[in-house]
């Protein structure tokens, strides 16, 4: 969208293509926007409330996973 040109977002963005009734939005139980999710090459959730990519936290906590 043009908010994600303008902002100059990375990462992967998702549209809620149906708002709060979107499949998405349910199958994560999406509560709150903007969310940060941590999914895994395989879909699986690491991090259902991860940090925002501005923090500080989420290098800890990346780097704690690459770690194991």
């Amino acid at each position: 969208t043009q908010a994600i040109k303008d902002q100059e977002l990375t990462g992967i963005q998702l549209i809620a293509d149906n708002n709060w009734h979107s499949d998405f939005i349910k199958a994560y139980n999406v509560i709150n926007i903007p969310r940060a999710i941590l999914i895994d090459t395989n879909g699986h959730i690491i991090d259902a409330f991860a940090p925002k990519p501005s923090q500080e936290k989420l290098k800890d906590l990346l780097n704690s996973i690459v770690k194991k």
